[in-house]
């Protein structure tokens, strides 16, 4: 998915991938995060946030998926949802 964007929008910069449970603690994750599975990233790309975000829909792989102001993205494979 990460090559599918880079190649859409340029360089890909991943910030959280795998997360133990402490981790996922002090930054504030769900308790059943995905990112406890290895089964999410959160990544930053340029871009127009509002296609990066389209185009993250458009893609079935992405279940759960988020712009954060801070300028990164989350996507997982779970359900599809944003919050």
């Amino acid at each position: 998915m990460l090559n599918r964007v880079s190649e859409r929008y340029g360089p890909v910069t991943v910030s959280s991938t795998k997360r133990w449970w402490y981790e996922n603690w002090r930054k504030g994750g769900a308790s059943h995060s995905y990112h406890l599975k290895c089964k999410a990233v959160d990544f930053s790309v340029k871009g127009d946030p509002e296609s990066v975000v389209t185009f993250l829909k458009s893609q079935p792989e992405v279940g759960g998926y988020k712009y954060y102001p801070s300028g990164h993205y989350h996507i997982d494979t779970g359900p599809r949802r944003t919050w």
